[in-house]
């Protein structure tokens, strides 16, 4: 029973995925470390790569309620002495492309051409599936709040998040980025 309620306060955590492109403009960066408070405050926990500035911005907005994930053997090029030398979180999970890896078995099971990516791909294609379906592969993100432009990496987190029906904010979009705005007020 203990392992029943375990999984399902698991389950039923609402989290968020966030991320943007390095594209991504100051004054955006901005309202993503303020929207992050906003969710940090709510209870509402971050999923994010740690890769782009936007990443970063929104970590440090969440005041710690975040898991960030990172592709596979990114962490040892995180080392070093710049401001962002060192994996935020000691969470930074790593992905796992080994063919019989349950990483990758989930993400043959949402595109059968996966096995035809380059290494980098898969690795991409794995951070994606989980900041928008969770570790355990169920407890998908109850919206993907961005900064996309047409082209850039974060179109497929946004590709991820709708087949998986989860709610889209691009800030590049008037509308999405009113209504955020409206939430940090």
């Amino acid at each position: 029973i203990h392992r029943n309620a375990a999984q399902q306060a698991r389950t039923e955590m609402k989290s968020y995925a966030a991320g943007g492109s390095s594209n991504t403009p100051a004054d955006v960066l901005e309202l993503m470390f303020k929207i992050a408070g906003v969710m940090s405050a709510k209870g509402i926990m971050l999923r994010c790569s740690e890769v782009s500035e936007a990443d970063r911005t929104f970590i440090k907005g969440s005041k710690g309620r975040f898991h960030s994930f990172v592709p596979f053997g990114f962490t040892d090029e995180l080392e070093g002495d710049g401001e962002f030398g060192t994996s935020f979180s000691p969470w930074a999970i790593q992905s796992d492309i080994g063919p019989s890896s349950g990483d990758a078995t989930f993400a043959r099971s949402l595109d059968p051409q996966f096995l035809m990516l380059s290494k980098a791909e898969k690795q991409w294609e794995v951070v994606a599936n989980s900041l928008i379906y969770g570790l355990d592969r169920v407890s998908v993100a109850k919206m993907l709040i961005c900064w996309s432009e047409p082209g850039d990496h974060v179109e497929r987190y946004i590709t991820k998040a709708e087949k998986a029906g989860v709610k889209v904010l691009n800030l590049a979009l008037p509308q999405d980025r009113a209504k955020i705005e409206s939430w940090t007020r």
